[in-house]
């Protein structure tokens, strides 16, 4: 069957950005397909068999974690029922968020198929506490879920060094780490191309295999989350944040925020 002929699948909620639900027990041996609309984070607490990712076809040891980015490829073939979760995220829960440290690591897992747990019980825990918090309404509720799953994709990263990590993967961390210390980043990729020695074409090549994305979307990406918080933040003009976020002038500033968001950056500090 050729790539254009895969099927794709939507397990997403049309009416939120997040879904978790239990891994369903039927689910033995499926054919390669993708998910084009949304990331999904696969956790296993008990399980065998091989969870295939792209072209790689990784054993499943449990408990692990698996990311799968949009548009990858994926087929799981088990001998028995598994026990675990997923979880499902869409583009405009990332667009939504104002943590930093959960955008790094959320883009941390994007660039890691697969990783190697110590213990269930504390992963079983927060799923059941998300569960619950996605079933409450409330002023806060956003904040608590992102915060359950900082708390979750955290542990997950003090259980995993840099080790066993491809070339790729640590120079993206790097790049993250660069972009993400800048509290008015650089807009430029041949920037943060040098600071790496690398090529910005090389750059981008990392990023589109870490996180399926190129460079220029990804420095936007932490530019505007930026942008949002100094907007709700601070009592500075819209020409004054233009000038600290390196933009000629107001007017550009406000064409990219509105580009990006739908809204002026008026309209959006009004709203907040």
């Amino acid at each position: 069957m050729c790539e254009e002929q895969l099927p794709t699948k939507d397990k997403s909620d049309q009416k939120s950005a997040v879904k978790i639900a239990p891994f369903r027990k039927n689910i033995l041996k499926t054919s390669h397909h993708r998910h084009n609309k949304y990331f999904e984070l696969i956790f296993f607490s008990d399980a065998e068999g091989y969870h295939k990712i792209d072209d790689i076809n990784y054993p499943i040891h449990a408990p692990c974690m698996f990311f799968v980015g949009k548009d990858q490829l994926h087929s799981f073939d088990m001998p028995r029922e598994a026990e675990g979760h997923v979880m499902i995220f869409k583009e405009a829960f990332l667009e939504d968020m104002l943590d930093i440290d959960l955008l790094v690591l959320f883009r941390k897992f994007q660039a890691e198929d697969l990783t190697r747990l110590r213990k269930a019980a504390p992963y079983e825990l927060l799923f059941q506490q998300l569960s619950e918090a996605l079933q409450q309404s409330g002023s806060w509720q956003k904040q608590i879920v992102q915060g359950l799953l900082k708390t979750y994709l955290a542990l997950a990263s003090q259980e995993e060094g840099d080790s066993k990590k491809e070339e790729y993967q640590l120079k993206f961390s790097e790049f993250q780490k660069l972009l993400q210390g800048q509290e008015f980043p650089e807009r430029s990729v041949k920037y943060y191309a040098q600071e790496l020695n690398i090529s910005p074409q090389r750059l981008n090549q990392i990023c589109q295999k870490a996180a399926q994305r190129n460079a220029g979307a990804l420095i936007e990406e932490y530019l505007l989350l930026q942008v949002k918080r100094w907007l709700i933040t601070s009592e500075e003009s819209i020409a004054e944040l233009a000038y600290r976020f390196h933009f000629p002038d107001a007017s550009y500033f406000g064409k990219f925020f509105k580009r990006q968001t739908g809204l002026t950056p008026k309209q959006f500090k009004s709203e907040q």
